[in-house]
């Protein structure tokens, strides 16, 4: 049994009268129905049944119910959303749009609908849909799980080599493909052994050489190791390993432990005052006192030399 409660102003809690419901109350269009998983988003809500069935009901404004209404049909009912027998495994709703997986046969696909404001179907634009639309970027990826923000999506995809692994004669870029007589056609990456052609590697720069962390060009004349050619995603992988060595080895931490305990030499620092012009100014005024004081003694010398002439 399903209890909602709350805002029910577009039938969003299953029932016509739009009016708040404050205690929960059990929703009559669900009945006789093994719900597994409920998920609520501004003004819809979905379900999905122990069978992987789907069912939405509350407002269709934006398309975000995945079904379309019929003239006598109001979106208060929970109703069956159609995707084409596929079987529901988990379900995520946002402000006004849905993501759901769903398996076909040991394919697990990523469907999307509703508002598509700021790209959040991951459709390639910011268009709405309103019936459930496969994510085509997610399209060769295991999703095993999936969630909403107001106008955010988030998928959660398995990332198994062995999985991802194509057929050796086909390339995983272009899927061509390629004959075992011709050595050169095919390059593969030295990690997760996946097969490009040699064309896509040229024109795309799908493998790309391990080089070690902050390593310095070759200028000795004695060759070096060739670096092994690995996919993009691989090479992310090992060049983070690499910095996540360096700077949480051993060796990185006691160094850091050394330069943390070593006593910090003062360090001295010569200003030069500012002078003002105010300070010119008393610096003035005081030369000329003295020298107004010299000038009075020369003179009060030569008075009496004076008088001794007159006698």
């Amino acid at each position: 049994e399903v209890y909602g409660w709350g805002d029910n102003s577009v039938g969003q809690l299953g029932y016509k009268e739009p009016r708040m419901i404050t205690l929960p109350l059990w929703i009559r269009g669900l009945k006789d129905i093994d719900v597994r998983a409920v998920e609520c988003g501004r003004h819809h809500t979905l379900a999905v049944t122990e069978g992987g069935l789907l069912y939405s009901w509350g407002s269709n404004r934006s398309g975000q119910l995945g079904r379309k209404l019929g003239a006598d049909e109001s979106g208060h009912e929970p109703g069956l959303v159609d995707l084409k027998g596929h079987v529901v495994t988990e379900i995520s709703a946002g402000m006004d749009h849905n993501l759901v997986i769903a398996l076909k046969g040991n394919q697990s696909l990523l469907y999307s609908w509703g508002c598509g404001d700021h790209g959040c179907l991951g459709l390639g634009d910011s268009r709405s849909v309103s019936l459930p639309t496969q994510v085509q970027r997610l399209a060769r990826k295991t999703v095993v799980s999936v969630a909403c923000g107001a106008n955010t999506s988030c998928a959660m995809v398995e990332h198994h080599f062995q999985k991802e692994m194509e057929r050796a004669d086909k390339c995983k870029q272009c899927g061509r493909k390629l004959s075992s007589g011709i050595r050169n056609q095919k390059k593969s990456c030295a990690r997760c052994r996946v097969v490009f052609c040699k064309q896509c590697v040229k024109q795309y720069g799908l493998l790309k050489p391990l080089l070690p962390y902050n390593a310095l060009p070759n200028v000795s004349p004695v060759r070096q190791p060739k670096c092994p050619n690995v996919c993009l995603e691989c090479r992310d992988i090992l060049m983070e390993a690499q910095l996540t060595t360096k700077y949480h080895s051993q060796d990185m931490q006691q160094r850091r432990l050394k330069q943390a305990r070593a006593p910090l030499a003062p360090k001295y620092v010569s200003v030069a005052p500012e002078r003002t012009i105010a300070d010119l100014e008393k610096e003035l005024r005081a030369a000329h006192e003295e020298i107004l004081v010299l000038k009075g003694r020369l003179r009060q010398q030569g008075r009496p030399e004076e008088s001794n002439s007159r006698e």
